[in-house]
């Protein structure tokens, strides 16, 4: 029986790997195979469609991912990195290890292209730690302002010296979670294939230095149990649908790879019959962060 469930689940999960892959494959051959407009031939009278002069925009929402999104994040560089005063000429350098707090992104378009950061720092007003960076690495018509001038103001930093150089952040964060397979602490105390997969946030601790990173965890979401009902006298196993919620600690390595550790329960109807019904199990969920 335990075989025949660690198959299903076996079978479960590639089955959704290959979906995935088949959503993107087919988006990407789409967006691929889109017309593309041929000019109309010179006797063919073509005649333009003006948008209407009230219409409102059409404004399109996506969520950012939590690995982008430093809001509120204490984070800091190991190197030092430029950054303009809140979107002037003036340049600041911002030595390895200085301790930021992320505001939010700057965007263009609906895309994300800056980090927006405070300097909210008191510190000693040594020399010596203005002097971290070099003039000549300046471009013409930009200034260097000493990191004391900056107190208080927003940093504007860009997208791609945050990308190039993975800043250390702790913070919130927030991603999904998949769990294949599960092991009930309480109840049947049986290893077996159910699927819980759902949302969660938490909080993290980052270290760019290591590359890798601790998140602590609630999760929520949908989960499949094996469930028992009575059909013409008899009582028949049957997939049902279930609430599945808990706490896990989520370790990163490089950034990529995720190794976590859930506790959970699972909750269906009363009429389900459900004989873990409430009762702890715990998982071991391995795979690649969704937030990225």
């Amino acid at each position: 029986m335990k075989t025949k469930f660690f198959l299903r689940s076996l079978a479960a999960v590639l089955i959704v790997s290959n979906a995935v892959f088949c959503t993107a494959h087919a988006a990407t051959a789409e967006a691929e195979a889109e017309p593309k407009e041929t000019p109309a031939p010179a006797d063919v009278q073509t005649k333009k469609t003006e948008p209407a002069k009230n219409s409102p925009p059409v404004k399109t929402y996506s969520v950012v991912q939590s690995d982008q999104n430093l809001a509120g994040t204490r984070l800091s560089y190991p190197v030092r990195v430029y950054a303009k005063i809140n979107e002037t000429n003036k340049t600041v350098c911002i030595p390895a290890g200085f301790p930021l707090r992320g505001l939010g992104l700057v965007t263009d378009q609906g895309a994300p292209v800056k980090l927006r950061a405070l300097n909210q720092e008191r510190f000693d007003k040594d020399a010596a730690l203005y002097k971290l960076c070099d003039d000549d690495e300046l471009k013409d018509g930009e200034t260097m302002t000493p990191l004391k001038d900056a107190i208080g103001a927003p940093l504007i930093i860009e997208q791609r010296t945050n990308a190039m150089y993975t800043a250390t952040s702790n913070g919130l964060t927030y991603g999904a979670l998949f769990v294949p397979f599960k092991y009930q602490l309480g109840g049947s105390k049986d290893f077996k294939g159910a699927v819980s997969v759902g949302p969660y946030a938490g909080y993290k601790l980052e270290s760019a230095n290591w590359a890798a990173g601790l998140e602590m965890v609630g999760f929520a979401g949908l989960g499949m149990v094996k469930g028992e009902r009575i059909k013409d006298g008899k009582p028949i196993t049957e997939e049902i649908a279930a609430f599945s919620y808990g706490g896990a600690l989520i370790g990163r390595i490089k950034r990529d790879i995720q190794i976590g550790l859930v506790l959970g329960q699972d909750r269906a109807s009363k009429s389900s019959q459900y004989k873990d019904q409430g009762k702890w199990w715990l998982a071991l969920s391995i795979g690649f962060p969704f937030s990225n």
